[in-house]
Order: C-alpha cells, then sequence, then structure tokens
C-alpha cells in the first residue's frame, strides 16, 4: 500500500495550565489519503481544532508520529515545517484573517512572497485566483470594502497561492450567513473535485454532510469514521511546480522584509494619531 498523504499513529497532545496538564488528544490514529474531502466535527472543546492545528504544522504532538507524504515532522525544525506548510498547506479560517491594509490581491499574494515567488508572477496568479472565484472586480478592494463571503472568498484564493493541495478549513462558515456560507461549501466542492484535499472543521452536520467521510471527535478521542458517499478521488491536484534554490529563498526573505516593512508604514499612516501619541510617549519616558 503506498504511503499516505497524512498519518497520524497514537497521538495526544497536552497543555500545561495553572489547574495541572490537560489532555485535550488521546491517541488518536488516522489515515488520509490525496483527494479526499474530510469534516471533522465535534462540540466545542472536542479537540477538533487541535487536531487540525497538528495536520497543519501549526502546533506538534506531546506524544505520537504525524507524517506528511511520508516525511516524519516530529524532529523537523521550524524552517523545516514552515516550509512544508508553504508547499503542501493552504489555510482558511472563520474569521479570514486578512490584512486591512492590504487589497484583495495584495491578501492573496501574500504566502507567495515568503516563497521566493517574484512580484509580478505572484500578482498575475493572485488576480487570476480572485477572478476564479468571481472577485475579478474586487481585486483592489481591501477587506473592510468586501461582504463576508467575499473575504472567505478571498481567503480561499490565498489558500491556493502556492498550491495549497491539501486545504484546511476551519469553521469556514461559521461567521457567514446561509446563502454565503452554501457559496463557501459550492467552492470548497469545487477544489475538492479539482483534486485537492480538502479537510474541514465544522460543528455543524448539516455543513459536514458535504464531506464523503466524516470524523467525529469526543472529549479529545476519535468516536466515530465513516464514509458518507463513494470513495476518495485518488489524485493529486496541480501545485505551481518549483523547486526552491537558494536564490528564491534569499529573495523570499528579501521581499518579506520589503513586505513587512510596507506594511508597518500603511499601518502607521492609516493611525496617524495612535502613532503620534505613541512617539510621544517614547520620547518623553
Amino acid at each position: 500500500m503506498a504511503d499516505a498523504l497524512l498519518e497520524l499513529q497514537g497521538v495526544s497532545r497536552a497543555y500545561r495550565s495553572a489547574a495541572g496538564e490537560v489532555v485535550v488528544l488521546k491517541e488518536v490514529s488516522l489515515r488520509i489519503d490525496a483527494g479526499e474531502f474530510i469534516a471533522i466535527i465535534g462540540p466545542s472543546g472536542s479537540g477538533k481544532s487541535t487536531l487540525m492545528n497538528i495536520l497543519g504544522c501549526l502546533d506538534r504532538p506531546t506524544e505520537g508520529s504525524y507524517r506528511v507524504d511520508g516525511a516524519a515532522t516530529e524532529q523537523m525544525s521550524p524552517d523545516q515545517l514552515a516550509r512544508l506548510r508553504r508547499e503542501h498547506f493552504g489555510f482558511i479560517f472563520q474569521r479570514y484573517n486578512l490584512m486591512e491594509n492590504l487589497s484583495a490581491t495584495e491578501n492573496v499574494a501574500l504566502p507567495a512572497v515568503y516563497a521566493g515567488v517574484e512580484a509580478d508572477a505572484r500578482t498575475a496568479r493572485a488576480r487570476r485566483l480572485l477572478e476564479t472565484l468571481g472577485l475579478g472586480e474586487r481585486t483592489t478592494n481591501r477587506p473592510s470594502q468586501l461582504s463576508g463571503g467575499q473575504q472567505q472568498r478571498v481567503s480561499i484564493a490565498r489558500s491556493l497561492m502556492n498550491g495549497g493541495a491539501i486545504v484546511l478549513a476551519d469553521e469556514p462558515t461559521g461567521a457567514l450567513d446561509h446563502a454565503s456560507g452554501q457559496q463557501v461549501m459550492a467552492e470548497l466542492k469545487r477544489l475538492h473535485g479539482q483534486g485537492h484535499t480538502v479537510i474541514l472543521v465544522t460543528h455543524d452536520a448539516a455543513i459536514a454532510a458535504h464531506a464523503s467521510r466524516v470524523i467525529e471527535i469526543a472529549d479529545g478521542r476519535v468516536v466515530a469514521d465513516r464514509h458518507e458517499r463513494g470513495q476518495a478521488v485518488r489524485q493529486h491536484a496541480d501545485a505551481p511546480g518549483r523547486t526552491p534554490t537558494v536564490a528564491a529563498e534569499r529573495r523570499a526573505r528579501i521581499d518579506a522584509m520589503h513586505e513587512a516593512t510596507r506594511m508597518a508604514i500603511r499601518s502607521m499612516l492609516a493611525h496617524r494619531l495612535r502613532t503620534l501619541l505613541t512617539m510621544l510617549g517614547i520620547i518623553i519616558g
């Protein structure tokens, strides 16, 4: 049998608190193959978001092993994990997590800055993605000029910027009205049809019903794992084909510094009074 795309074996996650150790995931073992559409469902506090964070390499297990495309993640350095996230995952969040001072195009292009993609190429790809998602006339709009559904579609486009072979969506419809939520789910189903592996977290059974496999979490354990319809689509989504070079990584670092500086200047200009008062506080001491 071929390696799973994602595989967890005996994964647990514990946190320390003032009251002692809290175990939020308990000996979870899962195999996820390429092309699946999976919903992870459970009540608040069940551990489903922690599981999503581990799947996306945003967190590490306390115990157990996690492999991505056959590669063990336990001993990877932070830089190696960051590269793994860039090359394999696209993230969609309930609250969109868009940069308010950037346009839709700039928000979508942001992941490619850290991948070392040249400015013209990333801008062109960002615009194509927005056009595909029906936002071709909103490319210059900032988040405050977009509806909730439009902001979530910008978030979806951003998740695909570096390929997004694996799309992780954490409550992607949670902040949306019914109609906008249905549009977002239609986009996720379209991505699945194109070969993307889609994994979404939800507490809503109606949203989970869109998936072909539903994993139910309760008290940190997998209590059910069922296939709703048919078999997984066993194909990989096409990702922009590139192998990071030394020059590309150097450009990524330079571009990241440039973008961070530009965003900081924009933020200061957008909040002139707050910036002035902060500077006065520093000067006066």
